[in-house]
């Protein structure tokens, strides 16, 4: 597992402010995002899927168990998380995410992270 000094408390502030609370089921949800781990790279390359995590399922250390990403997931070894503008839910309904609104409040809180037309990202590796 890889340390890392980014400030993913406030990465998830933000996204919930701007994007909103996620949620497990898509059709609920207000945002979506992929991620995975340092740990994932090094042997399966998983990336998972789900809303935004809601500030409540966040702790010092990170995701913590249960909540909308379902599992613990510590901040030292997210490497990757995309945030694509548009997503579509199981049900066909298409979602636009802010983006680029989302990258304006990163940088003046300069956080590090990569914004296209398609998506925004912070990758660690």
């Amino acid at each position: 597992m890889n340390e890392n000094n980014f400030d993913w408390q406030l990465f998830f502030k933000i996204a919930n402010e701007v994007l909103g609370e996620g949620s497990r089921n898509l059709e609920e949800s207000k945002s979506y995002c992929a991620w995975t781990t340092f740990s994932a790279l090094e042997s399966t390359c998983n990336y998972w899927y789900a809303g935004i995590p809601a500030l409540k399922d966040l702790d010092e250390k990170g995701h913590k168990d249960g909540g909308i990403w379902r599992q613990p997931f510590d901040f030292s070894d997210l490497a990757h998380i995309i945030i694509p503008r548009t997503f579509i839910t199981d049900f066909g309904i298409e979602r636009e995410q802010p983006i680029s609104e989302f990258s304006k409040q990163l940088d003046k809180h300069n956080i590090e992270h990569r914004c296209t037309d398609l998506i925004l990202e912070v990758k660690l590796y």
